[in-house]
């Protein structure tokens, strides 16, 4: 099974023409050591890094930065309010308004 970290790294390598590893250490400017370090499983990513990865992706970072803090997470009941929220961020009534922000965002921007 695959980490967070994983996950985003598969779909940075996708979204970049399936760039080696070693560009993915420019790309989200962090260590080729750490690069590989999460490439195995072995760290998830800082908060920072997963922000640009999400940035980079066009990805709504928090569900991921839920998922990476629930791979951290001990307690019991912060465990419970974060699948809670994790939860309530893919509601279709979330997706809508996330949906509807995203559109009302364009077109201002652009000048509609």
């Amino acid at each position: 099974m695959k980490t967070v970290t994983q996950e985003l790294l598969t779909m940075l390598q996708e979204h970049h023409d399936g760039c080696s590893l070693y560009a993915l250490h420019n790309i989200l400017g962090v260590s080729t050591a750490n690069i590989y370090q999460f490439s195995k499983g072995q760290y998830e990513m800082s908060a920072d890094t997963l922000l640009i990865a999400c940035d980079i992706l066009g990805l709504d970072p928090r569900p991921w930065l839920i998922k990476v803090e629930l791979t951290r997470c001990k307690s019991p009941k912060r465990r419970q309010i974060l699948e809670r929220i994790l939860a309530s961020l893919d509601s279709p009534e979330t997706r809508a308004a996330v949906g509807f922000l995203a559109f009302f965002t364009v077109g201002f921007f652009v000048g509609y």
